[in-house]
């Protein structure tokens, strides 16, 4: 379909101008380019992703504790970056607690499948 058409385009474009420094200077580079093939659909702006900054993972922890794990709402889309060294910053007992609470855990539920560790992205190397 067209998202894989522009996936491919967006894909060249980056290797293409490989000494970008981010991937978006890419797609800002194919929406303006004329010659593309795929199409972009603008959305309308609605909670749909999140970017939550280390006070954003603090508070929200520290929210849970204080009442008892109620969880709060999340968007459809937690986008967990590392500009400013998020996730480096967080401890690993608040991320690992944010995660559990994004993923819907039940208090005490164990993690058979390894979800956390995978997610975590070898965050308690950083831990404080």
């Amino acid at each position: 379909g067209n998202s894989q058409l522009c996936l491919e385009e967006w894909r060249q474009k980056m290797f293409d101008n490989n000494n970008d420094k981010f991937d978006q200077f890419a797609m800002g580079k194919l929406i303006d380019d004329t010659s593309r093939k795929c199409n972009f659909v603008v959305m309308l702006r609605k909670n749909i992703i999140s970017f939550p900054e280390q006070w954003d993972i603090e508070a929200r922890v520290l929210s849970l504790k204080l009442r008892n794990a109620t969880r709060d709402y999340y968007t459809p889309m937690v986008h967990l970056k590392n500009t400013g060294r998020v996730i480096v910053r967080t401890s690993a007992d608040n991320f690992t607690a944010f995660l559990k609470d994004i993923l819907r855990f039940d208090p005490g539920q164990t993690d058979d499948l390894g979800i956390l560790q995978r997610c975590q992205m070898d965050s308690h190397k950083y831990a404080k």
